[in-house]
């Protein structure tokens, strides 16, 4: 098949995707590109999903099944994504997760783990060469500004990931003991929401 080639200008502060069907849009931040590439390549990985719903989320397998992973950037739900596929757990997605709506299953998307500068050290023991990863700085985005190392788990190698039997809301404090917490399904949608999810009305 056909390769698809998208082209990404920068011209002076904007950011410019052009796709291949020659329409192209400008953006303001690097993010902000990227989050439509995000949503480009996956139209194109699964030309016929209709979501039931996107969750701002990482991805473990856990048993025959999955957890999610829900927050919003800076909770620590990357570090901790990276932690359990140290640990010997598999690594499905970071970020972004598409829940089918025939199925209610997530399906499968680019897969890399972003870890910010405050991960490194933390993993190193589980990661001894993660300094040595390439190192990405995301500038030009006062909100997103950071430098990011990523690591490439193993694509998926099914359209359909095992379905999420499990859901966290990790926020990371130095301050606070780990706990779990029990949550209602309305506090779990309230999470999802405040995370940048989004669930069809459907």
């Amino acid at each position: 098949t056909a390769a698809t080639v998208f082209r990404i200008i920068v011209a002076g502060a904007d950011y410019i995707l052009d796709r291949p069907d020659g329409v192209a849009t400008t953006h303001l931040s690097p993010a902000g590109l990227a989050y439509e590439l995000f949503f480009e390549i996956m139209n194109l990985a699964h030309p016929h999903l209709e979501p039931m719903a996107c969750l701002h989320s990482s991805l473990i397998g856990w048993g025959d099944g999955a957890l999610g992973l829900v927050a919003n950037n800076g909770s620590g739900k990357s570090t901790l994504a990276a932690a359990l596929a140290g640990s010997g757990l598999l690594a499905l997605a970071d970020d972004r997760v598409f829940l089918d709506s025939a199925t209610g299953r997530p399906v499968a998307v680019p897969n890399s783990i972003g870890l910010k500068r405050g991960s490194w050290l933390p993993l190193l023991s589980r990661y001894p060469d993660i300094l040595q990863l390439p190192l990405i700085r995301n500038q030009g985005d006062p909100l997103h500004e950071a430098e990011i190392r990523y690591l490439l788990p193993a694509p998926p190698t099914h359209r359909l990931l095992p379905p999420i039997q499990h859901v966290f809301f990790p926020c990371y404090s130095s301050a606070v003991v780990p706990a779990a917490i029990p949550l209602t399904p309305v506090q779990a949608l309230e999470k999802i929401t405040a995370a940048e999810g989004w669930i069809s009305s459907d």
